[in-house]
């Protein structure tokens, strides 16, 4: 996701090579419609933002949304 999310901040226009990619996103979201958390880093760190995996992630979800919205305002998602 986050090289989805770069390539959508840099403002490339999605083609069929993200297609695979973003079924990958699509297929990961929630039944409560956020994405979970896949791993805690080990190191310290001072503010703690997520609290466990598996559970939604603020962050995963923000990145999500932003790329399906990138994706699909697309030519490529409208067929």
């Amino acid at each position: 996701m986050r090289g989805l999310d770069y390539l959508r901040d840099a403002g490339i226009k999605p083609d069929s090579r993200v297609g695979e990619a973003i079924e990958t996103v699509m297929e990961r979201r929630h039944q409560n419609g956020r994405w979970p958390l896949n791993l805690l880093h080990p190191e310290h760190i001072p503010l703690e933002m997520e609290t466990g995996v598996g559970t939604a992630s603020r962050w995963n979800s923000l990145r999500a949304h932003r790329v399906l919205r990138w994706y699909g305002d697309s030519p490529q998602a409208r067929g």
